[in-house]
């Protein structure tokens, strides 16, 4: 779907309104069937959808549905500490004493 930069008075046809509308935003439904009865004859890849279920916000890749950051991990440090920054090599944490840096999954 390309990009359209709207003018002033500018008429928008009904295909102008489904193309940079109505699927260039984040869908709000209640649970994944909603969601498939809601777009099925309509999918185009790159559809972004949030799913009140479970919390979920999914792209839509050309054939299914993919959570958005599901490679992302979560690392829990030691009570007390703080996580300060969340890069590449892992997570940093910071306690009272000294930073502690968590490397790999």
């Amino acid at each position: 779907m390309p990009y359209l930069d709207f003018t002033a008075g500018q008429v928008l046809t009904a295909d102008q309104v489904d193309q940079f509308l109505m699927r260039q935003t984040v869908m709000v439904f209640d649970d994944a069937a909603a969601r498939t009865t809601a777009l099925s004859a309509v999918l185009t890849e790159g559809m972004i959808t949030y799913l009140k279920d479970s919390n979920a916000t999914q792209y839509y890749t050309g054939s299914a549905w993919a959570a958005i950051g599901e490679d992302a991990s979560i690392y829990n440090g030691e009570v007390g500490q703080t996580a300060i920054s969340a890069g590449a090599a892992g997570i940093v944490f910071e306690n009272s004493i000294s930073p502690i840096l968590l490397i790999g999954a």
